[in-house]
């Protein structure tokens, strides 16, 4: 047990690190945008987008109410396919072309895959938590 411990703290520190490295790379990408209206409308939206994954995963850790806890993990799905949204807009409407944007696109779809799996396995304990309560109660 106490591996299998070790293993959700890795894979829950690597998902922070994994967000806050996505969020990092797209502001270094969207710096070097050439300064127009169209870039810069873009360019906002995905840096949003993609620096909220990472703040909204980090706090959806600390949420103060029930609501939030429901809340955040949502907040973090949909802020991740925001920002596959806007790299698709990017790239086939041909604003940009540079390597990194297949990485990255590919990169938010594997961060969407750990958090689901976490999700997953949080709500199997959650779940479990609330049957052992009731059975308690009973």
């Amino acid at each position: 047990q106490v591996a299998g411990d070790k293993l959700q703290l890795n894979e829950k520190d690597q998902l922070k690190n994994r967000t806050k490295k996505f969020a990092v790379d797209v502001i270094k990408i969207i710096k070097n945008f050439p300064k127009n209206h169209i870039y810069k409308s873009l360019g906002n939206q995905l840096l949003r987008s993609a620096t909220s994954v990472s703040a909204d995963y980090r706090t959806a850790k600390k949420t103060r109410s029930t609501a939030e806890f429901i809340a955040k993990p949502g907040i973090v799905a949909e802020e991740i396919d925001e920002s596959k949204h806007w790299f698709e807009l990017l790239a086939e409407s041909a604003l940009i072309i540079e390597s990194s944007v297949p990485v990255l696109y590919k990169e938010a779809d594997e961060i969407a895959a750990m958090y689901t799996n976490q999700l997953k396995q949080q709500n199997a304990i959650a779940i479990n938590f609330k049957s052992s309560v009731i059975q308690r109660l009973m």
